[in-house]
């Protein structure tokens, strides 16, 4: 394995020029070859340090690739190299797909961001009538449901159906009235498939396909347990045993809430999706679609977890589906993923027109740090 990660450090193009792009102009303000390099060596270091078993990255700017790279093997045991289409579960990365498609069924009139749930989900019911009546559709996808964080989770965990998860929302206790208060959520999340599902007498998996998939040709992108398994090229979960990272079998609860952590994809078909969200296709995904979905709706604590590695953030809000964080004076769009044995990182920056991927098949510090190194090197000030 360290051989492995050795002879990438030995290798002639660290990086992917893009000799016409701006990123390797010569009046470049932000030097951003030496900039990536430097990123280069210090994410491969650190999957040499916490050894991790697979990985894959790619560095998107102005449409363009300036870096892509895989790492390690699928799988600890097998030694087989992972590559550009090697397929890694997303989490909730999921969540910016869910967040898109339903902006692209507003788009075509079927429902509205503010559409009331009920109207839809008739039998639903949280433990306040008022609440049940007035929960909509941007509630759900802005972690702003006022039901307490990760409700339902312990349960989806011990693999209850999906079906069980959504009748218990009626015994759990609110924290605040829809839109007031932002407390994250899986389960209650995923009811915006069971929304879009109904309104279009089709599944979500279906208009995945149909909306986004196909049209941006995201072939190694897919939603279930059934598809990960079914694509031979697959990263293997790992854990860690004795402080040796081994294989395991695959986690299926959050299979069952695909809207939020159901989605697998490959580092080329991610770039691709990295494109989208930068704007590339406006053709299949209208700016005004990723514009909403990536507005600030409702502030978030700075000392969550998610935020001890940025050392240059502001505020912070969650949008539809996204985190959004005030950095270096501009907007910065992000989210992780977790599922056990993965690890997805994606963000964007939306001024300088920059997005980097980074997908994982062992959880590790690193995860935590890999999106904050980036960008705190793509803004330092030149030596």
């Amino acid at each position: 394995m360290k051989r492995q990660y050795q002879s990438l450090l030995l290798k002639i193009n660290l990086v992917i020029l893009i000799v016409n792009g701006f990123g390797f102009c010569a009046d470049n303000p932000f030097n951003i070859y030496s900039k990536i390099s430097k990123y280069d060596s210090l994410l491969t270091d650190g999957l040499l340090r916490y050894k991790i078993p697979g990985a894959a990255a790619a560095i998107i700017q102005d449409h363009k690739i300036i870096y892509k790279e895989t790492f390690g093997v699928r799988n600890i045991y097998s030694q087989i190299a992972v590559n550009d289409s090697t397929i890694f579960r997303l989490a909730s990365l999921s969540k910016g797909f869910t967040s898109t498609l339903t902006g692209m069924l507003v788009e075509e009139n079927l429902l509205n961001w503010d559409s009331k749930v009920i109207d839809f989900l008739p039998d639903l019911k949280l433990s306040d009538p008022a609440a049940t009546e007035n929960l909509t559709i941007s509630h759900l996808l802005s972690q702003t449901s006022g039901l307490p964080s990760y409700a339902g989770t312990d349960k989806l965990e011990n693999n209850i159906s999906y079906q069980q998860l959504i009748q218990d929302l009626a015994i759990i206790p609110l924290v605040s009235m829809p839109g007031e208060q932002y407390n994250y959520q899986n389960v209650v999340f995923s009811l915006t498939g069971d929304i879009l599902a109904e309104i279009t007498n089709q599944s979500f998996e279906k208009l995945l396909n149909t909306y986004i998939f196909k049209p941006l040709k995201l072939r190694h992108t897919s939603i279930g347990m059934d598809a990960y398994l079914q694509e031979h090229n697959h990263a293997f979960p790992h854990i860690k045993a004795d402080s040796i990272w081994i294989p395991t079998t695959v986690k299926p609860s959050y299979y069952n809430i695909p809207p939020a952590a159901g989605i697998n994809a490959s580092i080329d078909d991610m770039i691709i999706w990295v494109k989208a969200m930068l704007g590339a296709y406006p053709q299949i995904i209208p700016d005004n679609i990723r514009k909403e979905t990536m507005k600030a709706h409702i502030p978030t604590e700075k000392a969550s977890r998610y935020f001890g590695k940025w050392e240059n953030l502001g505020q912070t809000w969650y949008g539809l589906g996204w985190r959004v964080f005030e950095f270096d004076e501009h907007t910065l769009v992000y989210h992780g993923g977790y599922v056990q044995g993965f690890r997805a990182e994606i963000a964007l920056d939306l001024y300088r027109n920059i997005g980097i991927v980074v997908l994982m098949n062992a959880a590790s510090p690193l995860a935590d740090n890999c999106i904050p190194m980036f960008f705190d090197l793509f803004v330092e000030k030149q030596q």
